[in-house]
């Protein structure tokens, strides 16, 4: 039970940075500053791995989705996950290590799709 946990854990809560080779790395949480998903993939920080929204998306046949969310839940971070996903030229290794990277079929949509992002994080209300 404990090795399961022990995998459990490792797996759904410290994905691996894009470069390691299954070495300990030292790992850091963002900052409140940092929500780019390729940033944080590319400096090797911690974060929650959800790169499985991605495939709900592409099982869901529904013309629009709204993601309605409270402060602080990981927004910016999902979409900008998306579309480094989605968009065309995307770099396959910010996935390497992500549940998403090991579904093939939705590997098979990865950098098909012309995105735009529009992030409303680094506004302020006045």
């Amino acid at each position: 039970m404990l090795s399961f946990l022990n995998f459990f854990f490792k797996r759904a809560f410290w994905p691996s940075p894009i470069d390691s080779d299954e070495r300990p790395v030292r790992r850091n949480s963002p900052t409140i500053w940092e929500s780019s998903f390729s940033d944080i993939r590319e400096n090797g920080l911690m974060f929650v791995d959800k790169s499985m929204l991605i495939q709900g998306f592409l099982c869901d046949q529904s013309e629009v989705s709204l993601i309605l969310r409270p402060r602080r839940s990981g927004k910016t971070i999902a979409s900008t996950m998306m579309y480094e996903f989605f968009h065309p030229g995307a770099d396959r290794g910010l996935f390497r290590g992500l549940n998403i990277f090991n579904d093939h079929e939705s590997m098979k949509k990865f950098g098909q799709y012309p995105c735009v992002l529009l992030s409303l994080a680094d506004l302020s209300g006045s």
